[in-house]
């Protein structure tokens, strides 16, 4: 779900303005007159050319970049929205420290480390590995824990709406008794038939008390909403206690020693993606993954020295 808003823009300014967006690849199909949005991974046509060193290939250089490496990931969506209040640490990120922690290897049942870390401790690669475990267990609880707050605020939301409604209904009946009483009758000979009292005005007489009838009857119903108003915010609260219980227990004091906790410091290597089209924290969230999954690992630079094909008549069946 995406909300995109386009002001002031040229045509073409707008195109790029989506694919940038989407992360898209736009292709222009000029033989059918359409704009074509297709995914990096899915764009592009494989023709059967290869090429090996010897081959159309003079060399290449392959190293690998650790620069731009990401470890935590912070995401953003349209008017600063975040992903905290459903993200299983109720934090407003995802991290990942498995580079760092490669090849470490370990045996959890027999506690006993297969092969360590280059990079760090055996003891922080534990403490990371088995928060994960805890993190991943408690998950479907957390996930029943905002369901049941999802239904209650729902609840909550309709009944709300039901309880204005009432209030509007006793407001409204507390006007017509109002108006009913300013009216006065100026000629004594009507007072006292019913319609008017002794006094020339109309209290105490039969449509009063049927206002005064109708009003009370409103009002008991306005007491009985609130009441039910005020069970369902209750039950909202519990169940917020509940999650906020839940999340104490993720907290890093919990998982981690003070030792590791500050080893563990110089590997949180943060960055933050910002998408303003996103309105949906799921979506905010999944996106995310997806992005810190192209983010997270080192970059591969490749650099090919080839030979022009299209300049060499040998090659012409592979132009």
């Amino acid at each position: 779900e995406r909300d995109i808003k386009i002001a002031s823009m040229t045509g073409l300014e707008a195109m790029m303005d989506l694919a940038n967006k989407w992360g898209a690849i736009i292709d222009f199909d000029t033989e059918n007159l359409k704009i074509n949005y297709y995914a990096p991974e899915n764009y592009g046509v494989n023709r059967g050319l290869s090429l090996t060193v010897g081959n159309l290939m003079e060399g290449f250089d392959l190293n690998i970049s650790a620069s731009n490496t990401v470890t935590r990931l912070r995401a953003f969506g349209s008017n600063n929205l975040t992903f905290s209040r459903i993200s299983p640490t109720g934090q407003d990120y995802i991290e990942d420290f498995s580079l760092y922690m490669y090849p470490f290897e370990y045996d959890s049942v027999n506690n006993v480390v297969v092969r360590s870390s280059e990079h760090m401790s055996d003891n922080l690669c534990i403490a990371i590995t088995k928060y994960n475990e805890f993190v991943a267990s408690v998950a479907s609880k957390f996930e029943t824990i905002l369901a049941k707050i999802e239904t209650i605020q729902n609840i909550l939301t309709l009944q709300s709406q039901t309880l204005s409604r009432i209030t509007i209904e006793r407001i409204v009946l507390e006007d017509e008794r109002d108006l009913l009483l300013s009216e006065f009758q100026p000629d004594r000979y009507q007072w006292g038939d019913g319609t008017w009292n002794s006094s020339g005005n109309k209290e105490g007489t039969i449509a009063h008390l049927d206002i005064l009838a109708r009003l009370e009857a409103k009002k008991a119903e306005e007491r009985q909403q609130q009441t039910v108003v005020t069970n369902f915010e209750f039950q909202l609260a519990d169940a917020e206690r509940e999650k906020a219980d839940h999340l104490a227990l993720l907290s890093p004091s919990k998982h981690y020693t003070l030792e590791e906790w500050q080893e563990l410091q110089p590997f949180i290597i943060t960055k933050e993606y910002s998408n303003e089209s996103i309105t949906n924290e799921l979506d905010l969230l999944n996106e995310s993954k997806l992005v810190f999954s192209q983010m997270r690992d080192p970059k591969l630079v490749l650099s090919v020295n080839i030979i022009d094909v299209a300049s060499v008549i040998e090659c012409q069946n592979q132009w």
